[in-house]
């Protein structure tokens, strides 16, 4: 979990209370601090027990053309389901790999949303097996639009590109009829 500055404002102001309750013996500056302390830690239990249900239900799937040439764009979507809806907002982000060029897909689900679906163009400029694995899924727990903390962890499945090297891509039946001083032809079916 990641807190911010929100998170540690409102614990600096429970501490200034405790502290300026015990300095002037005042105890309603110590119970109000001590309150800030309680609604904080309320916050964080309430949180936490949202956030550990929703790994065990949400399903992110990516999707793209399994074969492409280099230098070819093609479009990664991304889409994230959950069997029922979460008292969270969730975000789902797709990170291009390494080496490929585009934009992340973004998939938002507000709290009791259980599907969302985003896409990208992305471009794989060299030749090989590329691995999609950096998505991360966010759950944060907004109050008015503000977060307190955010709980990111990523998942281990990853789609895979292929993008052959030196080879002839052939979308329909294909066909030689003569090869003079070949010494190899690799031609890929899809």
């Amino acid at each position: 979990m990641q807190v911010t500055r929100r998170y540690w404002t409102v614990a600096a102001v429970g501490a200034i209370l405790v502290g300026w309750g015990a300095v002037v013996a005042g105890p309603v500056a110590v119970l109000g601090g001590a309150f800030v302390g309680a609604w904080l830690l309320a916050r964080q239990y309430r949180f936490v027990r949202d956030a550990t249900r929703v790994p065990e239900t949400i399903a992110v799937d990516l999707s793209t053309r399994d074969r492409l040439t280099a230098e070819e764009s093609a479009a990664l979507t991304a889409s994230a389901i959950l069997q029922t809806g979460a008292d969270v907002p969730i975000t789902v982000t797709v990170a291009p790999p390494v080496g490929v060029t585009g934009d992340r897909a973004t998939v938002t689900l507000a709290p009791g949303e259980t599907e969302g679906i985003a896409s990208t163009t992305l471009t794989w400029p060299v030749a090989g097996s590329i691995a999609v694995d950096d998505v991360t899924v966010t759950i944060t727990d907004g109050d008015g639009g503000e977060t307190i903390l955010d709980l990111d962890f990523t998942p281990s499945d990853t789609h895979s590109v292929n993008i052959p090297s030196d080879g002839v891509l052939s979308t329909t039946d294909p066909y030689l009829s003569a090869a003079t001083n070949v010494d190899a032809i690799t031609i890929f079916y899809g």
